[in-house]
């Protein structure tokens, strides 16, 4: 079997990306209409965010056997990080989509469960986190794309990190020919 050409490898993890992404972003969606029910919205975010990373582990092992079997950590890596970089921005677009135009009251409600849920764990911190939020919210009304792009930016290396651990489970150096 070939390799595939780096171009080709590319053009399968950009396609792998979006097919992650959207699942990824369905996932997210769901887990930010369970507002009300913080632990169930943690649980569904936990859960799709392992789910991404099984898929891409296993959209890369698919370039792997295309690629005649095997995957240098740095071409998985590669393959790896446009899936990640794709997927990422279709959720965080999803997202901000989401809460900006789909449900408007998405950073009330939020306040609500989580002011409730701290009334019973920690009710000294409840003011503080009320007032905290009523900032973020009058902050979150301005549109920053600077603050946008580095929200994305970082979510984007934060999802590299599990990344590498999935590069390095994936990889598969081809052997040394005996001379």
């Amino acid at each position: 079997m070939e390799e595939l050409s780096a171009q080709q490898r590319n053009t399968k993890a950009a396609l792998y990306g979006v097919v992650a992404g959207v699942l990824y972003a369905i996932i997210t969606t769901i887990a930010l209409k369970q507002v009300d029910n913080l632990d169930q919205s943690r649980i569904i975010k936990a859960a799709g965010t392992i789910l991404l990373f099984v898929v891409i582990g296993l959209f890369t092992v698919q370039i792997r056997k295309a690629n005649g079997g095997y995957l240098s950590f740095k071409n998985a890596f590669g393959v790896i990080f446009i899936m990640i970089l794709i997927a990422t921005t279709l959720n965080f677009v999803a997202n901000y989509i989401y809460i900006q135009y789909i449900d408007k009251d998405y950073a009330i409600h939020l306040k609500n469960a989580t002011i409730a849920w701290l009334q019973k764990v920690k009710p000294e911190e409840v003011a503080k986190t009320s007032a905290d939020f009523d900032r973020q919210i009058a902050e979150s009304k301005k549109f920053s794309l600077g603050n946008n792009l580095m929200n994305l930016s970082m979510t984007i290396l934060y999802n590299c990190l599990p990344g590498l651990i999935v590069g390095f489970i994936v990889k598969k150096n081809r052997p040394e020919l005996a001379e």
